[in-house]
């Protein structure tokens, strides 16, 4: 043997080659260079190797067969990417057609390791990309554009940097590059912002290997058509650009990574049945607090108070009881700094393998914010306590989950006594007939009942008043119940002056949890991102209405503690009665067409100023308007004008079921109700005697006619010295 012979033999030796069965999707032989290339220890281990239809060697190895059998010569040359271990390798292939013993198709490919960041193919890339008329972009796997071509950097130009940006939907952002990354390829139509105003594109994204910094990253496709939805018309004339930016247009494109911060917070994770983690994407590494090398450790150690929870997941997936599970995990750098992430699991393959692919959501924000809010409703709570008031959580079956110790010492019992049981055991048979009752009744309102239990074995029968909630569907059907004692005598004059001494302290602690409450609730429902879930902003929106409604009923306790003592303060001045009225029935118009009753207003466009403080009289008028909607059957009647004597009168009239005059006189009196008919609104009792005490602190004379089936009348009248004359 020559020389020559020898250089050529040793060369030989050091190329990869193996045969493809293009029918059976699998290695048949391979030379010793080839097995180890493909990492395998001997040529049985490599033919036993399952190449499934998502690998992408699969996809790259039919391209090359077409080649071949398109070319006379039958053989091609070719540069591709392949991940025999899980990381990127580039190599320069020769391929040629070889038929197989039995006659099947097979495919021989002889490749050799190709340098990464070859600067000839990174121009000629360059070349290729820029003189496509498709308008095209890389992004990192973070969202951080990476290079586009002079097509996109038209459409989009210099300032649209990351793909949210140019999402129109952030979240849509975020979706998109978390299906990308566990499935490979994603297309969707969206609207998105370009330099002309938003437009409709249809999105097309493929997950690749980056040949120069070997990293996970996306190759996206950009297509219009935002016209095939309209009429054709003018296309739009593209905003001229500076000098600058025209420059920075025709600037060469740099295929390397640019430091862009962060935009798309969902990370990439690819694991084993063992845990052992096969890729984790740079995004994944700085959410995990994981610096070392992509492939070290497992997911098992990463969360190995999750492991449990981890493989239930994945044995749920396997099942096909789910296509994908959630698992909030915890982790720390070790100082005190902890991140909350929300991991989706799916099946899937890596390098022909069957693995799980996960996406990384931090959601520390949303945790953070969850324990303010959390911590304010146990303030809240607390408040509430101070003031008498019991609360319980019950199941669907009325059974009670949970229960305040002020609620249970109510019932003559304690928590640890109920928890667990029937809520109507601590009831009389009376009592408990109507809280079962109550409790099947089909409504989406609350339920407002007295009920009556022996408060022990010394003191007679005590009545309490209990608010039941309506059932919620997404916490199994729970439901919240309040309820708190009926005083029928406050006893002298000390007992009533403490009582309502309790009633401001209580008061007043109660405010600082509920502003605490709404605020918090009320930045989060600005905030688009701060909660993803549709259902959890649903809740939001629930809670922060709730607040709302009790920090009404808190102002009203404290501005009836105030009317008691004489110490209201007002701030007269003149009032244009009939704007004020026509202010008032709007507010309320829209409670009004929701149960389909009708107002009809008669004021007298020629009354007279009243000389009156325009913010406790529209409170008044407010209440009687909307207590007359709330009751009535079908129409309520405001009117306003000159009484012969000079007076001012306002009469609100309603033809609803009426009272008697012993339910009028309770209807008057603070925190009582005076109608039968009010158990299914609700409601504090607070409207008309705060009504009444604001009308009679402005100088005013307040009475309430009523007769059953015959509708209600409240009158308003203000004496001529409170009318400025014409």
């Amino acid at each position: 043997m020559t020389e020559n012979d020898k250089t050529d033999a040793s060369a030989a030796e050091s190329v990869a080659t193996w045969v493809w069965d293009v029918e059976r999707q699998r290695i048949v032989t391979a030379n010793e260079a080839g097995i180890l290339f493909w990492g395998e220890r001997s040529l049985d281990e490599l033919i036993d190797r399952d190449f499934s239809d998502a690998d992408e060697a699969v996809r790259d190895f039919a391209d090359l067969m077409h080649a071949v059998l398109s070319r006379k010569s039958g053989r091609v040359k070719a540069r591709m990417v392949l991940a025999p271990s899980g990381a990127p390798v580039r190599v320069d292939c020769r391929a040629s057609r070889i038929d197989l013993s039995d006659g099947r198709l097979g495919l021989k490919v002889e490749a050799v390791r190709a340098p990464l960041g070859d600067a000839a193919e990174v121009d000629r890339l360059r070349e290729i990309i820029e003189r496509s008329p498709m308008p095209m972009s890389l992004f990192a796997e973070d969202g951080a554009l990476l290079m586009q071509n002079a097509a996109a950097e038209t459409i989009f130009g210099p300032d649209l940097e990351t793909l949210v940006q140019r999402y129109a939907d952030r979240a849509e952002a975020k979706t998109a590059m978390r299906a990308l990354l566990v499935n490979g390829a994603h297309s969707q139509a969206v609207d998105l912002l370009t330099r002309v105003g938003e437009r409709r594109h249809r999105v097309t994204m493929r997950r690749m290997h980056d040949p120069v910094s070997g990293g996970l990253t996306a190759i996206v496709f950009f297509t219009d058509i935002a016209d095939r939805a309209a009429p054709a018309k003018a296309a739009p004339v593209p905003v001229p650009m500076g000098a600058a930016a025209q420059a920075q247009a025709k600037a060469p494109i740099a295929l390397q990574p640019a430091a862009l911060p962060v935009s798309v917070d969902t990370a990439g994770l690819i694991f084993d049945d063992s845990l052992k983690t096969l890729f984790i994407g740079d995004t994944a590494r700085h959410l995990l607090f994981h610096p070392g090398p992509e492939t070290d450790g497992s997911v098992g150690t990463l969360f190995p108070a999750k492991r449990p929870a981890i493989l239930k997941a994945m044995a749920s997936i396997r099942s096909g009881k789910a296509e994908r599970v959630d698992l909030r995990l915890g982790t720390s750098n070790g100082q005190g700094a902890e991140r909350w992430l929300r991991v989706e699991m799916r099946a899937s393959t890596w390098n022909g393998l069957a693995a799980w692919a996960a996406t990384l959501t931090d959601v520390t924000e949303e945790r953070k914010v969850a324990l303010l809010l959390r911590q304010s409703v146990q303030e809240r709570d607390r408040a509430m306590e101070n003031l008498g008031i019991g609360i319980a959580t019950l199941r669907r079956d009325g059974t009670v989950e949970t229960i305040t110790n002020v609620g249970a010492a109510l019932l003559g019992s304690t928590g640890a006594q109920m928890t667990g049981e029937p809520f109507e055991r601590v009831l009389d048979d009376v009592a408990a007939t109507a809280f079962q009752t109550a409790l099947k009744a089909t409504t989406d309102a609350d339920q407002t009942l007295k009920i009556e239990r022996p408060r022990n074995s010394k003191s007679p029968v005590a009545p309490l008043r209990v608010v039941l909630g309506p059932p919620i569907i997404e916490r199994g059907g729970r439901r919240t119940l309040v309820f708190s004692e009926i005083s029928t005598n406050n006893g002298d004059g000390s007992k009533g002056a403490a009582r309502s001494e309790a009633i401001a302290r209580a008061s007043h602690e109660l405010r600082t949890p509920l502003n605490a409450i709404i605020g918090f609730t009320q930045i989060m429902l600005d905030d688009a991102d701060a909660i993803r879930s549709e259902t959890y902003r649903e809740y939001l929106k629930d809670i922060h209405d709730s607040g709302q409604y009790m920090a009404k009923l808190v102002q009203d306790m404290l501005d009836l503690r105030r009317i008691e003592a004489g110490a209201l303060s007002l701030e007269p001045g003149p009032v244009n009665l009939a704007n004020l009225i026509r202010r008032v029935t709007r507010e309320i118009d829209g409670a009004a067409r929701a149960r389909d009753v009708t107002m009809a207003l008669a004021i007298d466009e020629d009354m007279p100023t009243l000389i009156a403080d325009a913010h406790t009289l529209r409170q008044a008028l407010t209440n009687l308007v909307g207590n007359a909607v709330k009751f009535t059957t079908d129409s309520v009647r405001i009117s306003a004008g000159m009484h012969g004597s000079g007076a001012l009168r306002i009469d609100v009239t309603d033809n609803g079921d009426g009272m008697t005059d012993e339910e009028r006189d309770r209807a008057l009196q603070p925190y009582a109700q005076g109608r039968h008919s009010s158990r299914k609104f609700g409601g504090a009792g607070m409207g008309l005697p705060l009504a009444k005490g604001f009308i009679e602190a402005n100088g005013g004379h307040f009475d309430l006619v009523s007769k059953k089936r015959e509708g209600t009348n409240a009158r308003i009248v203000f004496p001529p010295r409170l009318v400025e004359s014409k």
